[in-house]
């Protein structure tokens, strides 16, 4: 490698456009690693803005709820201090009740009546005779109709008959 900067590795002079050229990439290679360095270094400031931010939220909160558990603790001690050691006293009410007889010992006075006495009319006397049943054997039953005769004849009556 040679030590002059417009010549080429290979020995030859190097032409004002790759010179050109060489130095524009080496310029916008430099530039761009400072725009990069710069837009690193503003995201590190964000990322650390953002941390901050939430651990001061985080510290807030349990700063308020510290305070507020100490508020409790202070009111409630106030609170129970100052009732005292007195019982509370209930206030006086009077309330007349009225006497009610026990339910096992009423008793029941029924009042007096006067004396009521009907007399029934006279009626006249009713003599109703009834007739004497006639007796029945209840030995021997018989059928209904085995006191009747039988009169009837095996033959057809003229009326019966048919033409054939």
């Amino acid at each position: 490698m040679s030590n002059e900067p417009n010549t080429f590795q290979q020995g030859r002079p190097a032409t004002p456009s790759e010179v050109a050229y060489r130095d524009g990439y080496v310029q916008g290679r430099a530039k761009e690693q400072k725009n990069q360095s710069e837009l690193d270094r503003q995201r590190l400031a964000a990322d650390r803005a953002r941390a901050q931010a939430n651990e001061s939220a985080a510290s807030g909160l349990l700063l308020g709820l510290l305070v507020a558990a100490i508020a409790a603790a202070v009111g409630g001690t106030a609170f129970y201090l100052s009732r005292g050691s007195e019982a509370p006293v209930a206030p006086e009410v009077n309330v007349d009740v009225p006497d009610v007889p026990d339910a096992n010992n009423i008793t029941i006075e029924t009042p007096d009546l006067p004396e009521i006495n009907i007399e029934a009319p006279d009626l006249p006397e009713v003599n109703i005779e009834a007739p004497e049943l006639p007796e029945v054997n209840l030995e021997t039953p018989q059928a209904p109709n085995a006191d009747l005769e039988t009169t009837e004849t095996s033959e057809p009556a003229p009326d019966e008959t048919s033409a054939e």
